[in-house]
């Protein structure tokens, strides 16, 4: 009996010891016996249709937030441009006003140079007057002191006289003095009513080639009308006229008998050199 009951236990220990093996051997072989399948939870409709409805009107916040968004980038974007292209237009605008602003600075230092330059002139031209005169090849340079004259005030009127030549003398140049010339000055008052003919003065000879002077007093104010004349040598003739203001400063005609001076002094014909033009 006691055997009998050992046999059993080793054979109770031998199959509870190969039971877990057993088992693992029908789970790899698919015979493990499966659980049943849980029922799948019961969905509301109303609930569903509250949680689709909210989830949509999250996404429309996500849409409406994503516009609002671009929108604001768009108008910053907008605005920088818009701040950038006044910027640049008030730069532009005040590069305009700034070139504007130099040009009439030019302009008005151009204009006190012209001015300055003008009065300088005046000033001088009040102290000596040039005047110039061309009757075919023969030119005539005049030197007027005062250049101011005033009634009954001696007026000196110094004349330089020469020729130009077609071929230039190794001496000369292409102008050449006239040394053997007469000149008689012919002075017209202004018309008082009287007829009577005008006064007749002769120039003398300078110190210099061609130079000759005369002097005369106006005895009114007014434009007096002078006609230089005269025979140069070889017998050929010349004439020209001036206009002298007494009492008027400065004449009516500076402006003009400037230009045609310095037209004479461009083209070679007064030049700068001479002494007589320097006064």
């Amino acid at each position: 009996m006691q055997k009998m009951a050992i046999a059993m236990a080793a054979v109770l220990l031998t199959t509870l010891a190969a039971a877990p093996e057993a088992q693992a051997r029908r789970r790899i072989l698919g015979s493990e016996p499966q659980e049943e399948e849980k029922e799948a939870p019961k969905i509301d409709p109303e609930k569903a249709a509250k949680q689709r409805e909210e989830a949509q009107k999250k996404e429309e916040e996500k849409k409406k937030k994503e516009a609002a968004a671009r929108r604001k980038k768009e108008e910053a974007a907008r605005a920088a441009r818009e701040a950038a292209e006044k910027a640049a237009e008030e730069a532009e605008k005040k590069a305009e006003e700034e070139a504007e602003r130099k040009k009439q600075e030019a302009v008005e230092k151009e204009k006190a140079r012209l001015d300055a330059n003008a009065a300088e002139r005046l000033k001088k031209a009040k102290k000596l007057r040039r005047l110039w005169r061309q009757d075919g090849d023969l030119e005539l340079t005049v030197a007027m002191v005062p250049g101011a004259p005033k009634a009954k005030e001696v007026v000196e009127l110094r004349f330089e006289l020469v020729r130009r030549l077609e071929v230039a003398s190794a001496r000369f140049g292409e102008l050449e003095p006239q040394r053997k010339a007469k000149i008689v000055v012919e002075v017209r008052p202004p018309d008082d009513g009287d007829e009577d003919e005008p006064l007749a003065y002769v120039a003398h000879p300078l110190a210099g080639p061609g130079e000759f002077g005369v002097h005369f007093t106006p005895t009114m104010d007014g434009p007096h009308e002078l006609t230089v004349s005269g025979v140069v040598k070889g017998g050929k003739s010349f004439k020209t006229n001036l206009r002298v203001f007494v009492g008027e400063w400065p004449p009516p005609d500076i402006e003009e008998e400037e230009k045609i001076l310095k037209k004479a002094k461009s083209e070679g014909t007064a030049k700068p050199g001479r002494r007589i033009l320097d006064g």
